[in-house]
């Protein structure tokens, strides 16, 4: 059901701001969510 929301990329986005507890945003439980934040945060990082 996600892959084909025109919203998927800023739910994605609002989900790694707001960190939701609960909920399926753009396709990813909260805890991948969190690990997205991560590995985007290190990204940013190195570059």
């Amino acid at each position: 059901m996600c892959a084909t929301c025109p919203a998927l990329l800023l739910c994605g986005l609002y989900a790694t701001e707001v960190r939701p507890s609960s909920g399926i945003w753009a396709g990813r439980t909260p805890v991948q969510v969190a690990q997205l934040d991560r590995f985007v945060d290190l990204s940013q990082q190195v570059a």
